[in-house]
């Protein structure tokens, strides 16, 4: 089977927001992986907040890249241009591997990889 993008459809809500994520009032959550340096992180794209560590969700970045300056990857610090994307979607494979497996609903889950 090859490894297809995890959608947001997938996202485990009730247990993302039980451990006291909340950014915005209008949260829809994804799991992201940075291209510059392949870490995967939990990413309300509403909003483009970042939460940097699976077991403590206060931790937060921005994965905004403003449209006038350049920025940098918030996992690495890596200079990021305007206009060059530096994330995507993660794959199921990526999710499963990450410490950010918990955020995936249990019945979302590909029978390989469960």
């Amino acid at each position: 089977m090859p490894d297809r993008f995890l959608t947001d459809a997938a996202m485990d809500y009730t247990a993302i927001y039980g451990r006291g994520a909340g950014c915005c009032g209008d949260e829809d959550f994804a799991l992201y992986r940075f291209l510059c340096c392949g870490g995967v992180r939990l990413v309300c794209y509403e909003d483009d907040t970042v939460y940097l560590d699976p077991r403590d969700l206060s931790r937060q970045g921005s994965s905004s890249v403003s449209s006038q300056t350049e920025s940098e990857c918030p996992l690495c610090g890596v200079p990021v241009s305007v206009g060059q994307p530096y994330t995507a979607w993660a794959t199921w494979g990526e999710a499963a591997a990450s410490p950010w497996a918990w955020t995936i609903r249990p019945d979302a889950w590909p029978r390989p990889l469960r």
